[in-house]
């Protein structure tokens, strides 16, 4: 196999391996619930997070219920940052994904 062939297949693998990462979430970030805007009536609203990932690698679409999950995980420690114990959706769309902050008691 000739350099260039090796640094392209290198590439390539590299590129796949990285959009196949699995997202984690810190164990306080587990504890963040996700709910709908009907449910926060009676919560402090804290502020707004807005995050993304890849929604697809090397022009292949992921799985749209894996994105999301994936930009949950990372908004539930974000959430974690604000001080916030509640998350609500707002939109998810093309890789990147909106939520508003909550304390809820």
């Amino acid at each position: 196999m000739n350099k260039t062939v090796f640094a392209l297949t290198l590439a390539l693998a590299t590129t796949l391996a990285a959009g196949c990462n699995p997202v984690k979430v810190s164990e306080a970030g587990k504890r963040i619930n996700m709910v709908t805007g009907n449910d926060v009536q009676n919560c402090t609203r804290i502020g707004t997070i807005s995050n993304s990932v890849l929604d697809n690698v090397i022009g292949i679409p992921r799985n749209k219920n894996k994105v999301q999950s994936d930009l949950d995980k990372l908004a539930r420690d974000q959430a974690v940052l604000l001080n916030a114990n509640t998350l609500v959706r707002d939109s998810v769309q093309d890789g990147l994904g909106s939520y508003s902050a909550y304390n809820c008691p």
